[in-house]
C-alpha cells in the first residue's frame, strides 16, 4: 500500500525544486552583491585591517642664541628640552598636546604643514608660539603589512619626516643666565637691549620649569604670568618728555616758564615727592624746564601736567606711540 499518490509526490518534487533553485539564485546574488557591488568597499576594509599606516614624528627645530648655543632643542626621544629651565621660559614658551579645536585644523600660517592630527604638540607661548610654523616640521609615514595577529610582515614603503627649521635670535645666552640668577626671590621683569634695540636678556619672575609646566598650573604666584608682556606699569621718568613736548605745543607753558619747587605735592590724602627732598630734605627752588629735565623734578612736571589736563596728556602719549604694541616677537 503507497503512503502517498503519484499526483502528491509530483507536486512535492516540484516544491523542493523550487525552493533549491530559489536557494541558489539567493546564493547568487548575495555573492554578486559582495563580490561585484560591494566588492570593493570589502578590499580596503581587508587592507585596512592588513596594512597599518604608521606616523613618525618629525624634528621640531632649535631655538639658538646670538652666539650659536642652544636655548632649546630636542632629546633622543623627541621630546623638547629646554636648556635654561626657568631662565628662559617666557621668552622661550612651552609647547602644549593639540586639543580638539585644533585637531584636524590647518594653520592658515603655514597650510603646506598639513592639518594636526592627534598627538601632535603646539606652541603655547612664547617664542616656541610665534615661530610654531617655522619650528615645527612635517612629520613622515610608515606603511607595513601584518599577519591576521597584528604581526608585522614587511614594510610596503615610507615617507621620511622633514625637520622644523631652527630659529636664531639676539638674545645673549650668558646675560639671560645671569639676569634670571640676579632675579632669584624677586618678582618683576628685566629687558636688556643693545643700542639698536636689539634684546640681549629678557626675563619675567617668578618664572616656571617649561620642561614641566603642570606643577606651575595653580601656583599663587601665577609664575606663568608674563610680566613684561602682560603687565602694565607706570611709564615713570620716560613720560617727562611727552608731559614737556605736549605743554609747550598746546602753549600752556613756554620755554621761559618758571616754577617755585615745594618739594612735595599733596593730592588729597596723598603726598609726591622729589627724589632730591626725599634724600636729602631740600627743594630746587625757582626751577625752569630745561634744569627739570635735567634734574629730573618730579614736582615741576606734576604742575604743567595739571596745567595741560588729562585728556591732552593721552592725545600725545598716543602720539608718542604709548598706545601701540612694539612689535616684539612674543606674543
Amino acid at each position: 500500500m503507497e503512503l502517498t499518490s503519484p499526483k502528491t509526490q509530483s507536486w512535492l518534487s516540484w516544491f523542493l525544486r523550487g525552493v533549491l533553485v530559489l536557494f541558489f539564485l539567493f546564493l547568487i546574488s548575495r555573492l554578486f552583491e559582495l563580490q561585484i557591488i560591494k566588492g570593493r568597499y570589502y578590499r580596503e576594509l581587508s587592507d585596512g585591517n592588513r596594512i597599518k599606516r604608521i606616523k613618525i614624528s618629525a624634528p621640531r627645530g632649535k631655538i639658538l642664541a646670538r652666539g650659536g648655543e642652544t636655548l632649546v632643542g630636542n632629546f633622543g626621544d623627541g621630546k623638547r628640552n629646554y636648556v635654561l629651565g626657568s631662565a628662559f621660559a617666557h621668552a622661550g614658551g612651552y609647547l602644549g598636546e593639540a586639543n580638539e579645536g585644533e585637531i584636524g585644523k590647518i594653520n592658515p600660517k603655514c597650510p603646506g604643514k598639513g592639518p594636526r592630527i592627534m598627538g601632535d604638540f603646539v606652541g603655547r607661548s612664547g617664542l616656541e608660539e610665534e615661530y610654531d610654523c617655522t619650528l615645527r616640521g612635517s612629520p613622515g609615514e610608515e606603511l607595513i603589512e601584518v599577519d591576521i595577529t597584528g604581526k608585522y610582515v614587511r614594510t610596503l614603503g615610507k615617507i621620511e619626516p622633514t625637520s622644523g627649521k631652527d630659529v636664531k635670535i639676539n638674545i645673549d645666552f650668558g646675560l639671560q643666565k645671569e639676569v634670571a640668577e640676579e632675579m632669584a626671590d624677586k618678582k618683576g621683569g628685566i629687558i636688556a637691549t643693545d643700542s639698536k634695540g636689539e634684546i640681549l636678556a629678557f626675563y619675567s619672575s617668578p618664572s616656571f620649569d617649561p620642561n614641566n609646566v603642570v606643577k606651575s598650573l595653580n601656583d599663587p604666584a601665577l609664575p606663568l604670568f608674563n610680566r613684561i608682556v602682560g603687565g602694565l606699569y607706570h611709564p615713570g621718568s620716560v613720560f617727562k618728555p611727552i608731559v614737556a613736548v605736549a605743554a609747550l605745543e598746546e602753549k600752556k607753558i613756554d620755554k621761559n616758564y618758571k616754577y617755585q619747587d615745594p618739594g612735595i605735592i599733596k593730592v588729597n590724602d596723598y603726598s609726591y615727592t622729589n627724589w632730591y627732598f626725599t634724600q636729602y630734605g631740600r627743594t630746587e627752588g625757582e626751577i625752569g624746564i630745561v634744569r627739570a629735565m635735567t634734574r629730573s623734578t618730579d614736582t615741576f612736571f606734576y604742575k604743567i601736567g595739571e596745567i595741560l589736563g588729562i585728556e591732552k596728556m593721552v592725545e600725545y602719549a598716543d602720539q608718542f606711540g604709548y598706545s601701540e604694541k612694539s612689535g616684539i616677537d612674543i606674543p
